[in-house]
């Protein structure tokens, strides 16, 4: 039964997989970039898994929302406090961005623009190049298209329900990076 579900997953979505593949390949050609920003975030991050908070060399916790570093803290523990096992995550939420555009551009104007849409985002150089640096945009990207997709099933349902989740996943996305204010402007539109 389960193989016959997965057939039927492949055959829905082969183009989305087919996109998926195409930005992994150019995601995996493409080195692992840093900056003093991301050595920064990963020092927070980092810290998190020595000390418990998001500390930086000053000795201060680090002026961004923590969120984000205490999403990355199990991804070091599992593999290894190491800048390429965090570069490595941020591309897997890349890719996931990807799907997740995927999903709301189908959601709101049908199966072709969303796969146009997830195409676009997967090949733009400024995805590409935030999916291969450890910074933690990728994190709020995530969570804000998330946001948005509940806040869209909200809408259209009219539920109570996923409008208390969408919210609940603005906070998260808000906590990653408090840029996610400007999440509540499509929605409200």
């Amino acid at each position: 039964m389960e193989l016959k579900s997965f057939r039927a997953l492949l055959s829905t979505h082969y183009q989305l997989i087919g996109v998926l593949i195409a930005t992994l390949i150019v995601l995996a050609s493409m080195g692992t970039y840093t900056n003093w920003d991301s050595q920064t975030e990963f020092e927070a991050a980092s810290s998190v898994v020595i000390k418990g908070y998001p500390y930086v060399t000053t000795g201060l916790m680090i002026d961004q929302a923590p969120l984000a570093f205490y999403m990355t803290a199990p991804v070091l523990l599992l593999f290894g406090l190491s800048y390429v096992n965090t570069v490595s995550f941020v591309t897997a939420l890349g890719l996931g961005s990807v799907a997740l555009v995927y999903i709301l551009g189908t959601l709101l104007y049908g199966k072709r623009t969303g796969l146009v849409a997830a195409a676009l985002l997967g090949m733009v150089p400024w995805q590409v190049f935030m999916s291969r640096i450890y910074m933690i945009d990728a994190q709020y990207l995530f969570l804000g298209l998330v946001f948005l997709i509940f806040g869209v099933f909200a809408v259209k349902r009219n539920s109570d329900k996923l409008l208390s989740l969408s919210g609940l996943l603005f906070a998260l996305a808000f906590f990653t990076k408090l840029f996610a204010i400007f999440l509540i402007v499509p929605l409200l539109l």
